[in-house]
Order: structure tokens, then C-alpha cells, then sequence
């Protein structure tokens, strides 16, 4: 079977830490584009690493909500931990900058 790319790493890794969600929230949380998580999940799906398990409702439209199957995906995509720090980092530089004024 074909490893999965960087970017599909990205959507099951999210859906891992995150749990079940809209193409829209993958996005939001992964910092990537709706569309290139739709293309993701299309290809996840068949290779079992993803699932669709409803529909959310919204007044304009409906989405479908997607989780992942616990299928072993890897080390988690590159990136992923340095951004990861890179905002605890961040969220303690302001919290700092808050008290000091």
C-alpha cells in the first residue's frame, strides 16, 4: 500500500488529537484550505484511515462530519510538533506581556 502524503498526515493527525469534525474545522485547526482536506479525506476514506459519521446542519448548507478509524497512520506529519510549540511559546509571550504591562 502507498504511505499516505504530508498533508493527509495532517487531516488524520487532526482528527487523532481533535476528534470528529467538518472538512471546515480540519482546516481550521490544521492551518490548511477546505479544499485540500476535501481532497484528503477522499483519498482516506478508501485507504481506512477515515470515515464519514453524519452530517452537520447549518442554515446555507449541510457537511458531512468525518472521524478518524484509529488506523495507524505513522509519525505524525513535520511541521506538526513545531507549530505546535511554537504556539505555546507564543501564548507565553503574551501572557508575559500581559502582566508586565
Amino acid at each position: 500500500m502507498k504511505p499516505i502524503s504530508e498533508f493527509q498526515k495532517m487531516v488524520v493527525h487532526t482528527l487523532a488529537v481533535f476528534g470528529p469534525g467538518s472538512k471546515v474545522d480540519v482546516a481550521m485547526r490544521a492551518d490548511m484550505i477546505a479544499e485540500s482536506v476535501k481532497q484528503c479525506v477522499r483519498k482516506l476514506i478508501p485507504m481506512g484511515y477515515v470515515e464519514q459519521i453524519g452530517m452537520t446542519y447549518t442554515k446555507q448548507k449541510r457537511s458531512p462530519l468525518y472521524r478518524w478509524t484509529g488506523k495507524d497512520y505513522g509519525e505524525p506529519p513535520a511541521g506538526m510538533f513545531e507549530r505546535e510549540i511554537a504556539m505555546k511559546v507564543a501564548a507565553a509571550a503574551i501572557d508575559a506581556m500581559c502582566r508586565v504591562g
